[in-house]
């Protein structure tokens, strides 16, 4: 899968420096996939970066044992000349703002690794594709395997973190054997796999489970096919939580046997909006395209100032009730 011109650049001596990033509001795959390039580079005595846009969440600063994520601030921020950029678990270009437009102004190489399917391509830019894949743990696995790198145990760990994540515990796994057959490799170099659960998964607090309240307010449409909550951020301030917990809520919403769709609008208290899309089966991003919006197929979302939440409801509720 891998070209050999980029096999080759991994393997060159004197290394080049490598930037790895991952996509905004980063997640257990992008992390633990290019938290894992990371390490497997510099067991090669590489130069290696990792750059998040934003403070990583605190469930997964066990991944983050050594320090290494810094978030990228395009005023000072100081990367040297000649780097190699890679992005993880993205291929939209929107995704990776400010860092993109900064490795273009550079004049920068740029690879993207992702297992989903292509939004926009540049053509200067180069794309590793495969939407078989569940997660993007198993893409890096793959080049690891191609460079020959033995899986010492930050490397499985952070691995097998990005697959138990994107596959929610294994139940996406696209039908396919790949994500055991990988995990059965992983998990004996592991110290303690149990933390890993615990850490991703085991996080709730008296606080969020108060919070759960807010269910009551998820709105459904067509035949309760489509849920729809729109919730101010002055509520996360009510339970001493974040909006992170209103997207574990939808997740839940998720697992209702009726729901195909799930649409979550936050509102600032400037008055703008966050929307997240998720959905089992409709293309979501020409919606999120429609408010500047971008992500991939099955997970889109968007920015929305200057628009009113009447507007914003009527268009969403529309569009996924055409199909």
């Amino acid at each position: 899968m891998y070209s050999k011109d980029f096999l080759q650049l991994i393997s060159q001596k004197p290394s080049p420096n490598f930037v790895i990033s991952t996509h905004k509001f980063c997640d257990g795959d992008g992390l633990g996939a290019g938290l894992a390039l990371y390490y497997a580079l510099k067991k090669r005595n590489q130069t290696a970066s990792f750059y998040t846009l934003e403070p990583i969440h605190p469930k997964y600063e066990f991944l983050n044992k050594d320090s290494i994520i810094q978030v990228f601030d395009k005023e000072k921020t100081k990367i040297p000349k000649n780097s190699v950029f890679i992005f993880i678990d993205v291929n939209d270009t929107r995704l990776m703002e400010p860092l993109y437009s900064y490795s273009q102004q550079k004049k920068e190489i740029i690879y993207f690794i992702d297992h989903h399917p292509i939004v926009q391509k540049n053509s200067k830019d180069h794309f590793f594709i495969d939407t078989t894949c569940s997660s993007t743990a198993e893409l890096i696995y793959s080049l690891l395997k191609e460079l020959k790198i033995e899986l010492d145990e930050d490397i499985c760990k952070n691995l097998f973190s990005s697959i138990v994540f994107d596959t929610n515990r294994f139940r996406d796994i696209k039908n396919s054997p790949r994500p055991f057959s990988i995990a059965s490799e992983l998990i004996p170099k592991i110290k303690d796999v149990n933390l890993i659960y615990e850490n991703l998964f085991k996080n709730l607090t008296i606080d969020k489970l108060r919070f759960m309240s807010q269910l009551e307010k998820v709105e459904y449409y067509s035949n309760n096919r489509i849920a729809f909550l729109h919730i101010k951020e002055s509520v996360f301030k009510k339970y001493n939580t974040d909006n992170t917990q209103a997207y574990d809520l939808m997740e839940l919403v998720r697992d209702v046997e009726t729901i195909d769709s799930t649409a979550l609008l936050i509102e600032n208290e400037e008055g703008n909006f966050k929307l997240s899309l998720r959905s089992r089966s409709k293309n979501l991003l020409p919606l999120a395209e429609s408010f500047d919006g971008g992500g991939h197929a099955h997970s889109a979302g968007a920015y929305i100032q200057s628009k009113k939440l009447k507007e914003i409801k009527e268009a969403v509720i529309s569009y996924l009730a055409k199909y």
